[in-house]
């Protein structure tokens, strides 16, 4: 899987900050979440990232990820279909 997503981040805190961004997503294969969606889809993903240490500059990020056929306008069988998925 191969996604382009320009992110906007916002830092709220020293030690937290939001982020979110749009783009495009393509799967090399199949995607076996999605099985009705094609390979291109549009993508958006929504971070919040957080320092443990206030003077490290290492963050841990949670980050949710949404792919999806646009209400169906990508499918060439006009079907809703998409998935989530979450990292650490």
């Amino acid at each position: 899987m191969l996604s382009l997503i320009p992110t906007y981040r916002l830092q709220v805190f020293d030690w937290l900050s939001l982020g979110a961004g749009a783009g495009t997503n393509y799967v090399i294969g199949e995607l076996p979440s999605d099985i009705q969606g094609q390979n291109l889809n549009v993508t958006a993903k929504l971070e919040l990232a957080f320092r443990v240490v206030e003077s490290n500059e290492i963050e841990f990020t949670f980050t949710m990820n949404h792919r999806c056929a646009f209400s169906g306008t990508l499918n060439q069988t006009k079907e809703n279909s998409g998935s989530n998925w979450y990292s650490l």
